[in-house]
């Protein structure tokens, strides 16, 4: 069994991975075999109807992380379990433990999570374009819903609070206005960035020591997610993303979202949690899954240089069948 983290006692007996049935966290469970980091990989979910069977050595049902016994529940797996680190793999999930103090330690057990001002700042889109113009850098105007008009037209309206592509529409007339505001009151204006062509996911980790790695790749979305991509290296977008970092004093791993503009890399989204295409990134050397438990294990990260531009990746599909 390959191993990043050495082996014997250095090898975790157990893991747990929360919200295992999701995209990000069976990608994270698949890193976690491949890597051999422990023992036994195992995760908890509100089903078992998902490809985790595969990934997992055992699946625990949990209750909804909006459910009051979500918490209780939580507890009594953590104690049964006795894993020795639990990695959030849902971003319901990272919220519930940010609001609840237990992203750092739930119940004893090291948590892995991105770091507090950061979740406050990506959580929230409307902070988030506050905290770039605090920066200085470049940002799409953006204005909450229930109490604004959209400064121009077309222009994008999306939840405020949550991440992905599911809840973002392009709004091209006028007189969808109010019906947004109906359907999406907690929601907010954004300006629509052009060129559609030019969307970079970015991975940004913050390290102890202070030292900042970053990984970034323009896409193509297909249903929401990153379909394909190509790995570039361009010095504007390097600095912003330095600038985020050191602003955010960020540690552990979180993921940067924005177009080049005709005025330069415009950030829209700043996703404080692992991405969707952590794999892809994985692949290309940019392992912040295992470098966030190096470092929780007190170890350090291992070495990482990038020179992976100019190649390119694709999202498949897999069948699995029992």
């Amino acid at each position: 069994m390959k191993s990043s983290l050495g082996i014997g006692l250095l090898m975790l007996k157990k893991i747990l991975v929360t919200g295992c049935g999701g995209d990000i966290a069976l990608s994270i469970a698949r890193i976690l075999k491949s890597e051999g980091v422990a023992l036994w990989i195992v995760g908890c979910d509100i089903t078992e109807s998902h490809a985790g069977r595969f990934f997992y050595d055992s699946i625990h049902l949990l209750p909804k992380v909006t459910s009051s016994d979500y918490q209780k529940s939580l507890k009594a797996l953590i104690e049964t379990l006795a894993p020795d680190m639990i990695v959030v793999g849902s971003e319901p999930e990272i919220r519930f433990f940010a609001q609840q103090d237990l992203h750092e330690k739930a119940f004893g057990v090291p948590v892995i999570c991105a770091n507090k001002s950061a979740m406050d700042v990506g959580f929230d889109k409307l902070r988030t374009a506050e905290f770039l113009k605090k920066l200085g850098a470049p940002s799409p105007w953006t204005l909450p819903v229930a109490t604004s008009d959209p400064l121009e037209i077309p222009c994008i309206v999306k939840d405020r609070t949550g991440s992905g592509s599911k809840t973002i529409a392009v709004v091209d007339d006028s007189t969808l206005v109010e019906y947004y505001r109906k359907k999406l009151p907690d929601g907010i204006w954004q300006e629509r960035l052009l060129p559609d062509n030019q969307e970079y996911t970015c991975g940004l980790y913050g390290a102890r020591d202070g030292s900042i790695r970053h990984f970034v790749a323009r896409r193509q979305l297909v249903g929401g997610l990153t379909g394909s991509g190509e790995v570039v290296h361009n010095g504007d977008i390097h600095r912003l993303l330095l600038a985020i970092a050191r602003a955010l004093v960020l540690r552990g791993s979180i993921n940067v979202q924005l177009r080049l503009t005709a005025k330069g890399p415009v950030v829209f989204e700043i996703n404080p949690r692992f991405s969707s295409t952590v794999m892809f990134r994985h692949l290309f050397g940019f392992k912040d899954v295992i470098w966030s438990i190096q470092e929780k294990m007190g170890l350090n990260p291992d070495h990482y240089v990038d020179t992976s531009a100019g190649r390119t990746f694709y999202r498949g599909a897999a069948e699995f069948i029992v």
